[in-house]
This record gives C-alpha cells, structure tokens and sequence, in this order.
C-alpha cells in the first residue's frame, strides 16, 4: 500500500514535498498531540494517501474535505475498500464551515517562499480541545 501510494504522491506538488518526511512526519504530530480519534483534513488534495503512515491506534474517523469531486470519488472507493473508517466530504470550507466536530483538523499547503521546511502550531480550533489545528508548510526543496 505505502509503495502505491508513494508512486501517486510522487505526481503532485504539495504531497511530493513531504515524502521524504512522511516516516517521522505523523510520529512528530502525535508526540505533540497525542493520538487523537478524529480528524480533519480541509483541503486535502492527495493527502489522504498518507492514512498508511500515520501509525495511530486511535483514530476511528477521517474526513478528506476538498472541493474536487473526482479526487474525492478516487478517495470515496479507495476509503470503502482499504479505510472503512475514511469519509469525504465536497465542500468549499471556506465558504461554508465545516459542521463536523473532530479532535483534531489538518490544512497542509506548499510553500514556496523557503527553502526548508517549517511547522508551525496554530491556536487551538476549540480552547477546550486537546487537539490544536496545525498548518504546515513544505518548501520546495532546493539544491
């Protein structure tokens, strides 16, 4: 699965940044966050082809949010044969605010203003929460 998936990733901008990360990149998250059971990730693109690495024991439910409906039936198949516990959803969370509670959201973006890569937390998406909402920026890699 990871070896398939890898091929894939390898085509798109954004997720080839972080192959070379996707080993350690979850463990980092979880280490700073624990495990949480849900989560989010808003414009997801191809990100979702990461769910075999991230090595949580917890999670019960995933939601791809993006605005493109052929990514999301590729994802919607894939989902029901390989991650009963994956759903997508099609919509512009901008526009409309996503209405689903989880324990944690992910919004993963290229960066190309750097040349390294950087993480940075943003504030917590509920203050009760366990689980802040981080963003992630992968600069293009540059020799």
């Amino acid at each position: 699965m990871k070896s398939w998936a890898r091929t894939i990733m390898q085509k798109h901008a954004s997720t080839r940044e972080r192959l070379t990360h996707l080993e350690s990149f979850y463990q980092t998250i979880w280490s700073n966050i624990g495990y949480p059971s849900s989560i989010i990730d808003l414009a997801c693109a191809l990100d979702p082809l990461a769910l075999p690495w991230f090595n949580n024991p917890s999670l019960n439910a995933f939601y791809a949010v993006d605005i493109h409906r052929p990514r999301l039936d590729f994802f919607r198949d894939l989902f029901s044969a390989v991650f009963p516990f994956a759903k997508t959803i099609q919509q512009d969370f901008i526009a409309e605010p996503i209405q689903i509670k989880a324990d944690c959201a992910f919004f993963i973006q290229r960066s190309t203003s750097h040349g390294k890569t950087e993480i940075s937390q943003y504030k917590p998406i509920d203050p009760k929460s366990r689980c802040s909402a981080y963003r992630y920026q992968f600069a293009n890699q540059r020799s």
